[in-house]
């Protein structure tokens, strides 16, 4: 209901601040959509990333883009509950087998925690390692928070936050994609659904401009129309005198 009332009596110069906020916006993210795309598919011609040990893992400091991982760690029992906005999240630590190296955070909504801990269970590999693949998960939220959560447990390790994949690895890269290009309908669509808006009303807007503007002058053409005219005075006599009437003046003697 106030959405409704909100876009009809909204004047048309009232949403270009909405839209100078949103186009910014909708570019950005086609702009993020186009690099994610082109990283994915060179990463699709690519070979799978060579698996690792997490007492021999590390990433590029100055990495950019999708960053795939294939690394082999154990699940020790070491899982906290995080909140990152409104959704609750869970992560399950995965360390080295032996020594010191990086952990490898898991992470999950809460609802799906217990199906992660299956999964990770069914990827062990001869040693009891379990061999993970995803992506590197950019949401520095996570990060942050898995941090506090090992420093509150008394551990401060360095933690790449990974947000694993358990299908093909194509379909995996597919998936990304997909996700992404929703968010680009999102934004591109309701950016040029107010820009819509916004232009429909501006016509209607100079459109009765110029209907007033032409009421104006048609007033100017026609003079006064409110003003009585003054009509000449005419007597009775002379309203019935014809032409036959008209007198002939006499000659003087």
């Amino acid at each position: 209901m106030f959405g409704r009332l909100f876009l009809r009596y909204m004047p048309w110069w009232a949403f270009l601040p909405i839209l100078f906020v949103m186009v910014p916006l909708a570019i950005s993210t086609v702009k993020d959509y186009l690099a994610l795309r082109a990283g994915l598919d060179a990463a699709k011609s690519a070979p799978a990333p060579e698996v690792r040990p997490l007492s021999d893992f590390s990433l590029d400091p100055a990495r950019t883009g999708a960053v795939e991982v294939a690394v082999l760690g154990q699940y020790k029992g070491f899982a906290r509950g995080i909140e990152a906005g409104k959704i609750d999240f869970a992560f399950a630590l995965l360390e080295p087998l032996d020594g010191e190296g990086a952990t490898v955070a898991l992470v999950s909504e809460g609802y799906l925690f217990d199906l992660l801990l299956e999964r990770i269970a069914k990827a062990k590999v001869d040693g009891g390692a379990s061999l993970i693949r995803g992506f590197e998960e950019k949401d520095h939220r996570f990060k942050s928070r898995i941090e506090r959560a090992l420093k509150d447990a008394g551990q401060t390790r360095h933690v790449y936050v990974v947000e694993p994949y358990w299908g093909t690895r194509d379909a995996a890269l597919d998936g990304r994609l997909g996700s992404n290009l929703l968010l680009v309908f999102v934004s591109v669509g309701f950016t040029v659904i107010f820009a819509l808006i916004s232009g429909t009303k501006l016509v209607r807007w100079i459109l009765r401009v110029r209907a007033k503007q032409g009421e104006v002058r048609l007033t100017d053409v026609d003079g006064e129309p409110n003003k009585k005219r003054s009509i000449p005075h005419t007597s009775a006599r002379e309203e019935t005198r014809s032409d036959d009437d008209t007198p002939v003046m006499r000659r003087r003697r």
